[in-house]
């Protein structure tokens, strides 16, 4: 019995032998033993890849979601696991991937600038969602501006501007049918 664990948000996923394996965030995952038929030339022929080098694969593959194997010991009662120490080991790789995905992105779009006399590129998704987290701004902090990273952050300015103005619409509504209410009940008194 082997068991990997990740603390990132999103499930890891990899294909091990034309198997898709999905590892739920925080949660153990017994990893299985991945059996198959190859064909050679005697004829088909079943094989068995063991649950250590499946293992061994899932965390290379799925690296940057801070993929660990969790320790098991064996006592008088059975097996155990120290997931506590796994969990922090989990936290650990995790940040260290994110660190590793973030200083190559910021290396290579330095170099593309500075060597090829070419605009950066826009961060990926994963590397969107760490640089959001950290509060990283790509300009201020590393004099990296890639064009569609500021495009996507006028359209967020641009979808915030039109938030703001529907609750001023909606505002300047309410007001309205306010004053309104306020002058009939006003010619209401003088009627009286």
């Amino acid at each position: 019995m082997i068991f990997v664990l990740h603390v990132d948000g999103e499930p890891a996923q990899a294909m091990i032998d034309g198997r898709l394996l999905i590892i739920p965030p925080n949660e153990l995952f017994e990893v299985p033993e991945i059996r198959g038929m190859d064909c050679n030339n005697n004829g088909p022929v079943e094989y068995l890849i063991p649950d250590k080098l499946v293992a061994q694969k899932l965390i290379q593959h799925c690296w940057f979601h801070g993929l660990v194997e969790v320790p098991m010991v064996r006592t008088r009662g059975g097996v155990t696991s120290d997931v506590d120490a796994a969990r922090a080991s989990a936290r650990t790789a995790l940040e260290t991937a994110q660190d590793t995905m973030l200083t190559k992105y910021v290396q290579d779009q330095q170099e593309r600038v500075a060597r090829d006399n070419k605009p950066a590129i826009a961060p990926s998704p994963p590397l969107v969602k760490i640089i959001t987290k950290r509060g990283i701004d790509l300009k201020r902090d590393f004099n990296i501006d890639p064009p569609a990273w500021n495009i996507g952050k006028s359209r967020d300015r641009d979808a915030e501007f039109e938030a703001l103005k529907e609750a001023h619409d909606k505002m300047t509504k309410q007001f309205d049918e306010l004053l309104g209410r306020l002058g009939d009940n006003a010619e209401a008194a003088k009627k009286k």
